[in-house]
């Protein structure tokens, strides 16, 4: 074989190693569920309860505060789906933390890592031995070595009962008593940043001994501070291309291109008196007299667990999945520069194309919704090269958002796989165009005699929307573009969303009751006898008690009513199943996984407000039906609030005169002001929205009567004929 082949065969291998498959849609959680996971609160809380008392020293009520504290955070999160377990990121870091702890079996025994679904570059330890890492750190570094030091850092955090230092240290600070009674809060405010300083430096310190002894290069861990450094910007620095937009036939007016993009600031060196962690000159320059006291070898290895190559493959796989992250919160315009980036390696990948258009489309939403603010800050305060694309979000008007997004739309979706994404998003482009610009506004062809691209420029950037006019011209040129075009403007109140739409709301079908105050209800679902269930939420906010005392509680009464939402519903002939439930027997790494792709539609759901909006998990949902045999989510909350009532002194001073109102008096003023809050939704999967829903507010104890009869009411409803 010739050299050249060989040589060519080897790039092909290292180029393969490092390519993400093709048919990548999302990460999941694989593998048996860890403890964490299944274990309900109570029991976590119980276990540290004990556990502060007999080893850490605390008195009882502090041993429950921080135990309270500490667990539900922990519990709140990994139970929310924004949490991965046995997914490739988690196990290289696992497989990393067993480097750095070789020498330290027992410690290592203790801790555990998680990715949290955040494009955040962050990482946390908790006093519960959890390390969280969030997708946008995996994103951002740039070699093991450099995770690996984040790890150590944070197993230093937990070794060295940071949390719970600094727990004691918060208690001492702002107690009424002690050293800190005589200050202000400006003056116990900088003593708290202190306090975060020294333990920060101290995992510096204590993260540098088990890096290493892991054998590490320690100069990865100054350009790891640097990469941290800017971890708000972006992966990469790139002016953005507005090819996919303009031809050699049509390009956009400059009004709504940023002729220069502002400079990254320089933050090494800032003022860190308010802040809760040392500057990173600082953090360097510690880091630097430690690795003086010892000779270190400068020619020590970036990667031990895995290859540079197996490496990449990783960090793009959160990049992959951190624009997942930015599509679910609406950050579309963070998506689109992201995604330009990844194209470079990535040109023809299926899932990068399937998202940039999905922005695209969301953005039309959001802008004809008049929410055009949920993807567009103020390009004034954003950083680099990316500030063009925040600059054109914040310029180009809704109708204009239209336009382009219906053009980028038909486009991008030329040569994809018919589909119901393709085709309700090409669809429900023209049904937004027909509705917000006029069809005589866009020309079928030029009218100009335009010799070059100059004169295009020159002519259509005199008004701001004019350079639009001429977004369509060779797209008209596509018949099947040209028909269903015509076909939308002929019916503009067409809402034809939905390829699975397959029944209609009639009045006599739907129930509508806002008459009552504090009463808002909405029946078009009925004969409803199976139903997926997200477990119901309760909250108790008795302001006359501890932050402590109001978790324990609500965690009580959210036990009782999962309780009560399971027997209300089988009086009422329904079968319910609890997609996320700790207490049924077949909750798996798949009801999880489940249960993560419902919230993650739900939470794009939430940020369109009934505007039939396709979100891409939808894509998903009929296997979902499928797999469960009902087309129907159902979720349950129910809120009770409870406060003093304002002491009123002339209401006193006139009671006490006239005398017999007096004892009446007494008994309003020692009678807490309450008000329950309940709200029940089911959404139709096929449809895509909610079908049904009773939201009640009253001035009321909370009695389990009163819920039950709520609960059975609502389930009745749902499961009632209206034929009948």
């Amino acid at each position: 074989m010739r050299l050249s082949q060989i040589f060519l065969l080897v790039i092909f291998y290292f180029n393969a190693t490092a390519q993400i498959d093709l048919g990548f849609e999302r990460l999941k959680c694989v593998g048996e569920m860890p403890s964490d996971f299944k274990t309900a609160f109570s029991e976590k809380f119980e276990a540290d309860f004990s556990l502060n008392q007999i080893e850490e020293g605390l008195s009882k009520r502090e041993a429950q505060e921080f135990a309270v504290l500490t667990n539900y955070f922990n519990h709140s999160l990994i139970t929310s789906g924004a949490v991965l377990y046995g997914d490739d990121l988690t196990k290289y870091a696992e497989s990393i933390l067993d480097k750095l702890l070789h020498n330290h079996q027992t410690l290592r025994s203790e801790l555990r890592v998680y990715t949290v679904k955040s494009a955040t570059v962050n990482a946390y330890s908790t006093n519960q031995g959890i390390i969280y890492l969030t997708i946008g750190l995996y994103a951002k570094l740039e070699s093991e070595a450099q995770l690996a030091y984040v790890l150590a850092h944070e197993v230093s955090h937990y070794s060295k009962k940071h949390v719970l230092l600094s727990f004691e240290n918060q208690k001492e600070i702002w107690s009424r008593n002690g050293d800190y009674r005589h200050l202000g809060v400006d003056e116990r405010t900088l003593a708290s940043y202190k306090y975060s300083h020294e333990a920060e430096f101290e995992a510096d310190s204590e993260g540098l001994r088990f890096y290493k002894e892991a054998g590490y290069n320690t100069n990865e861990i100054f350009t790891g501070f640097d990469a941290l450094l800017h971890g708000y910007l972006p992966i990469k620095q790139k002016k953005y291309d507005w090819g996919k937009l303009e031809t050699d036939s049509f390009i956009m007016s400059d009004n709504y291109k940023l002729d220069s993009c502002a400079a990254l600031k320089p933050v090494e060196d800032v003022d860190d008196t308010h802040l809760t962690h040392p500057n990173i000159n600082k953090r360097k320059f510690a880091i630097r007299k430690e690795l003086e006291k010892d000779t270190v070898e400068s020619s020590l290895p970036l990667y031990q667990v895995k290859t540079k190559q197996e490496f990449l493959t990783i960090r793009d796989l959160a990049r992959f999945e951190m624009v997942n992250v930015f599509l679910r919160l609406g950050n579309y315009i963070s998506a689109l520069y992201h995604i330009q980036i990844m194209e470079e390696k990535y040109p023809d990948h299926i899932f990068l194309k399937k998202m940039e258009v999905m922005c695209w489309y969301g953005m039309m939403k959001l802008s004809t919704n008049q929410q055009k603010k949920i993807y567009s800050t103020g390009y004034r305060d954003v950083e680099g090269e990316e500030q063009a694309l925040y600059y054109f979000a914040s310029k180009m008007p809704y109708k204009g958002v239209t336009i382009l997004a219906t053009k980028f739309i038909w486009e991008q979706t030329e040569g994809m796989q018919v589909d119901s994404f393709t085709t309700i998003l090409r669809r429900q482009s023209l049904t937004h165009l027909a509705e917000n610009v006029k069809k005589s506004f866009l020309l079928k062809e030029y009218t100009h005699l335009l010799d070059s691209i100059t004169n295009k420029r020159r002519i259509y950037s005199k008004r701001s929307l004019n350079s639009l006019k001429s977004a369509f011209v060779e797209l008209f040129k596509n018949s099947e573009f040209l028909n269903a075009y015509n076909l939308a403007y002929q019916d503009k109140k067409q809402e034809d969303y939905s390829e699975y739409s397959d029944y209609e709301d009639t009045d006599d079908e739907t129930k509508i009751d806002d008459a009552i105050t504090g009463v808002k209800s909405y029946h078009s679902l009925s004969n409803v006898n199976k139903l997926l269930f997200i477990s119901p939420k309760f909250f108790r906010m008795d302001l006359r008690k501890s932050i402590d005392e109001r978790l324990l509680m609500s965690d009580k009464q959210q036990a009782d009513l999962e309780s009560r939402v399971e027997k209300t519903s089988k009086m009422a002939g329904i079968d319910l199943i609890f997609i996320d439930s700790l207490e049924v027997e077949t909750y798996s790494t798949q009801r999880f996984n489940d249960f993560a792709l419902m919230r993650d539609w739900l939470r794009e759901e939430s940020l369109y407000n009934g505007t039939h909006f396709y979100s891409y998990s939808s894509e998903y949902l009929p296997e979902l039906r499928s797999a469960y045999g009902t087309d129907y989510l159902g979720i349950n909350l129910v809120s009770h609030y409870t406060k003093r009532k304002q002491f009123k002194g002339g209401h006193l001073l006139l009671a006490a005169v006239t005398f017999y109102p007096l004892p009446l008096y007494i008994l309003w003023q020692a009678t807490p002001y309450q008000n329950l809050e309940y709200i029940f939704v089911v959404f139709d999967l096929k449809q895509g929205d909610a079908g049904f829903y009773d939201l009640k507010s009253f001035p009321t104890k909370y009695r389990s009567g009163v819920i039950n009869s709520h609960l059975y009411n609502s389930f009745n409803q749902l499961n009632r004929d209206r034929n009948k």
